[in-house]
C-alpha cells in the first residue's frame, strides 16, 4: 500500500498508541505483519500490527494505530516518532527521508515492543506503550549479533 510519509527530520524515540490482544503486560520481541493506512474522523491512521515472533504468545498480533494525519500535531508528532523507530528498528528503505510503501515495513528485523494492559471496567485492552530499538543508532548496525537465519522468517 502506498504510503509516501515523510521521515525527514523525525526524532526516532517510543511514543505512545494502542492495540488490542489478549496477552499480558510486557515486552515481546517482534516484527510487523502487517500495515494498512485507514481513514479517520479527523484524518488517516497507519494500523501497524506486530506479530510477536516468540516465546508463548508467538504469532499473536498486537494493533498499534498511529495518526499519521489529524488535526492535532501532537498526535501526529507521536505517531511519526513511533513509524521512525520502527523503520529504523526494522531496517525499513527510506527514500530521501520517505517511507514510500507500508509493504516495506512486512516480516523486516525483529524489534521490542511494550505492552500495557487496561482495564476500563468493561474491557480489557492492549496499548502499545513502547517500541525499542535493538540496533545502535550510533553505528547504525545491529546491536546484538546477528543469526544465520531469524527462526521467524521462513
Amino acid at each position: 500500500m502506498k504510503l509516501n510519509l515523510s521521515l525527514v527530520d523525525v526524532e526516532i524515540k517510543t511514543g505512545l498508541g494502542s492495540g488490542y490482544a489478549i496477552v499480558p503486560s510486557g515486552t515481546y520481541l517482534a516484527v510487523v505483519g502487517s500495515a494498512e493506512i485507514k481513514d479517520t474522523k479527523n484524518g488517516s491512521a497507519l494500523i501497524l500490527g506486530y506479530k510477536i515472533v516468540g516465546g508463548e504468545y508467538e504469532g499473536k498480533l498486537i494493533k498499534d494505530f498511529l495518526n499519521v494525519v489529524n488535526p492535532s500535531t501532537e498526535a501526529v508528532r507521536i505517531s511519526t516518532e513511533r513509524v521512525a523507530t520502527v523503520v529504523w528498528a526494522t531496517d525499513a528503505p527510506l527514500t530521501k527521508g520517505v517511507l514510500a510503501d507500508t509493504d516495506d515495513l512486512l516480516d523486516k528485523e525483529a524489534f521490542e515492543i511494550v505492552l500495557e494492559q487496561t482495564d476500563d471496567g468493561e474491557y480489557k485492552n492492549m496499548r502499545v506503550k513502547a517500541v525499542i530499538c535493538v540496533r545502535s543508532l550510533e553505528e547504525k548496525k545491529p546491536v546484538a549479533e546477528t543469526k544465520k537465519a531469524a527462526p521467524w522468517k521462513k
